[in-house]
């Protein structure tokens, strides 16, 4: 026999909770787990870091190539790490970069967008990157130092 299924309703209230971290920014009450907010602009290639309508910092930095872009939208930080190994894409394309230790990482995407410091380059002011945001190591450690989880990433 198969089992009996039955129409299940499901209030909104609790439909919230089920969230990844750092997706939830905004709390019933209104309020905001931080006023602090990051916005990235990929015309000016330069990143500002406001805390409520003051900004704490300007820097400028190197985005998504066109074949690979930063993408645009509204975001949070969900999670912070201090050095990361990136790879990718595949080893033996023209593209393919093999990074150790990657400092000051800020994930904003589940599709894999970090602000964070890079090493390997100093062509900051112009795209560069296969999608995430680059920055000097010492603004990406300025900047991973200010920023909280919550942080609103405003990418245009």
């Amino acid at each position: 026999s198969h089992p009996q299924y039955e129409n299940i309703q499901f209030s909104s209230e609790y439909v919230d909770v089920l969230l990844d971290e750092g997706d939830k920014t905004v709390w019933d009450d209104g309020s905001t787990t931080t006023n602090k907010h990051i916005i990235v602009d990929r015309v000016k290639q330069k990143l500002y870091a406001y805390e409520g309508e003051e900004l704490f910092v300007e820097m400028v930095i190197s985005t998504g190539l066109e074949l690979s872009p930063t993408p645009a939208g509204t975001f949070a930080v969900f999670k912070k790490t201090p050095s990361r190994y990136m790879q990718g894409p595949l080893p033996g394309f023209t593209d393919y970069y093999d990074l150790p230790g990657v400092p000051w990482n800020l994930y904003f995407t589940q599709g894999g967008a970090v602000i964070h410091g890079a090493y390997w380059h100093d062509s900051f002011g112009q795209r560069y990157s296969h999608g995430c945001v680059n920055l000097s190591p010492e603004d990406a450690h300025l900047l991973y130092g200010w920023a909280v989880l919550g942080t609103k990433v405003t990418v245009k």
